[in-house]
């Protein structure tokens, strides 16, 4: 789990209850109690770069 302060899944948006459940899924987020982490592998995903045709 990160180190620092949470967020409670109203600070989450624009992501919805479906985008939420899958970055959990995919172990990118962790929830605590009422807040949500983001784990080693969601800053990862922050850093990766999206493919793009061209």
């Amino acid at each position: 789990m990160s180190v620092g302060m949470g967020l409670s899944s109203d600070k989450l948006y624009p992501a919805g209850k479906q985008t939420i459940a899958a970055m959990l899924t995919k172990g990118w987020i962790e929830r605590n109690g009422g807040s949500y982490f983001i784990t080693e592998a969601g800053q990862a995903a922050l850093r990766a770069l999206i493919p793009t045709k061209g």
